[in-house]
């Protein structure tokens, strides 16, 4: 990293079904963080490394739905590597919790101590419009994880519920505007500031999103699905990613309108 001042490592696998989850998830991740440490702990010049970790470190998946308590940035997700690679599911939460872990332990235990700071971001589900280009030919099933499982949902092609709009058992979600105007601002964070974020849109279940879209008689979607019963799950902590990083996050409803006129404009919805 000669001559670089800042890096933000966003880079990991991402799927949970695997026949073999610690060659596919968990090694991958923790090493990719390992490597991208170990060539920053070299930098004479870098400043500053974000690192985008997930949720999935911090959620204690045993004790789901949690009703009424607050996850922080204090929460770490207490899964073993010997339980993630029994299950692609688990392996992924194990894969960002151990690549996380990593990026911690070696900023903290380096000796000189390290010249730069570190940031690490953990959402939960992030949907929105995207930047990249996609394949209009390969469909909404040809999409990255995340979008696939918006689209699919609203539109009532996911399996789980055919024709309906379905419920996932993470119902937090986080804007991908408001992850990347995360990472920039904390490139601006003063130095000696190293800290760890949870960000969180909010607690929603995909019909949650839908109520412009269904107002305006937008065709395509699925049957009406569950809102959300706010009483019943855990909430997420987002209290210092607004007063440090400065976020004003976006609500579900915006972020569903937002990937829906995405995913016409580039033609994944079949018009009725």
């Amino acid at each position: 990293m000669a001559e670089v001042d800042f890096c933000c490592h966003v880079a990991s696998p991402y799927f949970t079904t695997s026949d073999n989850p610690l060659q596919d998830l968990i090694e991958p991740a923790f090493n990719g963080t390992r490597i991208v440490m170990a060539s920053a702990l070299k930098s004479t010049t870098l400043k500053r490394l974000t690192i985008m970790s997930s949720f999935a470190s911090v959620v204690d998946l045993a004790k789901n739905p949690r009703p009424g308590y607050v996850y922080t940035s204090s929460d770490w997700n207490p899964l073993t590597v010997a339980e993630g690679a029994k299950d692609g599911y688990l392996g992924y939460h194990v894969s960002k919790t151990e690549a996380e872990k990593v990026a911690w332990e070696m900023h903290k235990n380096v000796d000189p101590p390290a010249r730069f700071d570190i940031t690490t971001f953990c959402p939960p589900m992030i949907y929105g419009p995207p930047l990249h280009d996609v394949d209009p030919t390969a469909g909404i099933a040809g999409l990255n994880t995340s979008l696939k499982r918006l689209l699919s949902s609203v539109t009532g092609q996911d399996p789980s519920d055919p024709g309906r709009v379905p419920t996932f058992g993470l119902p937090a979600f986080v804007d991908v505007r408001n992850v990347a105007d995360a990472h920039v601002a904390a490139l601006s964070l003063k130095k000696g500031v190293s800290e760890r974020f949870t960000l969180c849109g909010g607690m929603a279940h995909f019909e949650n999103g839908l109520e412009g879209l269904r107002a305006a008689g937008e065709q395509g979607l699925g049957r009406e699905g569950d809102k959300i019963d706010l009483t019943a799950w855990y909430t997420i902590d987002r209290t210092r990613a607004e007063d440090v990083l400065g976020l004003k996050f976006i609500e579900f409803e915006e972020t569903v309108a937002d990937t829906w006129k995405w995913a016409n404009e580039v033609g994944l919805v079949p018009r009725i």
